[in-house]
């Protein structure tokens, strides 16, 4: 009697049990993960039954070979050393484009679950090589397919600024999510809570707001790690081509008043210690003014490099410490303190 790990798809759920009664009939004892909740236990549950099976019998359906857990399974299974068993439960599947672990295997037909399947079915499984020793050491161990969100929300949620790549990658991983009806609705959430951050980019920004424009599709039955059932993105495939020029959350500054008050409470000073007449006064007062209005219009609207975001607000109060001082670079200024000082 041999252990027998089934990986497969729920959305290919009825199909997989019937599977795995059909091989317990032969005798043998199979594990699927029907009776697990999702989540990192859930995870390590399964690695932890991958390495003690001795066959890993893939469900093998065009959803299968879309689900991030299945891939991720079989992968595993194939850096320790098991002996994979792919059986074919649905139609859809092309040979010449499995991936290189499935494709160098002998696949089970048994779209038809009748005598000759079960046969063939029984011979490779009879077939398959005893597992070697585990390896030492064990081979890492993937993550937790994607489709379980916690770590995204945790990056997602921190206090600290995020880069461009960080959040191209973020926008991956969440329309990857999107696709997925199991976690649809989770990552259209956290897409929102993306959106929100202050230090988002406007090419992120605008990727975010076409997903959340698209029509949300119905949900329906899927594995806890599945993937899209439409075309899967490549780990490969960048979110965003290039960077827009500048964010699309502006920093928020003081309150104008604020930023008056500060503009001119220099200027005003040096006008209250320095004793200068009205003319000069006015003269402070709108220079200071048109550098005001310079730190706050022009300045946000320069090509910023998107890496590098903190140079709008480091100008701005660039110019508010020239607003400061600029009258004592003025020689009637500077003689007239040198005057109050004698």
């Amino acid at each position: 009697m041999a252990a027998i790990f089934l990986s497969y798809s729920r959305h290919n759920e009825p199909d997989a049990r019937s599977l795995a009664s059909d091989i317990g009939a032969l005798g043998h004892a199979v594990w699927l993960d029907q009776e697990l909740s999702g989540g990192q236990a859930w995870w390590d549950q399964i690695l932890s039954q991958i390495r003690r099976c001795d066959v890993f019998v893939l469900a093998l359906a065009p959803e299968t070979l879309a689900s991030t857990a299945c891939t991720r399974e079989y992968l595993y299974a194939a850096e320790l050393g098991k002996a994979i068993v792919p059986v074919v439960i649905s139609d859809g599947i092309s040979t010449t484009l499995l991936p290189p672990a499935l494709s160098r295997v002998q696949l089970v037909a048994y779209q038809e679950a009748d005598r000759a399947a079960a046969i063939r079915l029984a011979r490779a499984i009879a077939a398959a090589p005893p597992p070697p020793p585990l390896p030492e050491p064990l081979p890492i161990a993937p993550d937790v397919p994607i489709s379980y969100l916690g770590h995204l929300t945790e990056r997602i949620d921190s206090t600290g600024s995020l880069a461009f790549d960080e959040q191209s990658a973020l926008l991956v991983d969440l329309r990857r999510a999107v696709l997925d009806p199991g976690t649809r609705s989770d990552a259209r959430t956290l897409l929102s809570r993306l959106r929100r951050r202050r230090d988002l980019f406007a090419a992120v920004a605008d990727q975010i707001d076409e997903i959340l424009a698209s029509p949300a599709q119905a949900d329906g039955p899927r594995h806890p790690g599945d993937g899209p059932r439409a075309r899967p993105l490549s780990p490969l495939e960048p979110a965003l081509t290039e960077p827009e020029p500048r964010a699309q959350s502006k920093r928020r500054g003081p309150e104008p008043l604020l930023w008056i008050a500060l503009a001119l409470g220099g200027p005003i000073a040096w006008m209250v210690a320095l004793r200068k007449d009205r003319q000069a006064v006015l003269v402070v007062l709108s220079s200071s003014l048109a550098l005001l209005i310079a730190a706050a219009v022009l300045v946000p609207d320069q090509p910023i490099n998107v890496y590098d975001d903190d140079l709008a607000p480091y100008l701005a109060y660039m110019c508010l410490a020239v607003m400061w001082w600029w009258p004592f670079a003025r020689r009637s200024f500077r003689a007239a303190a040198a005057g109050a000082e004698s």
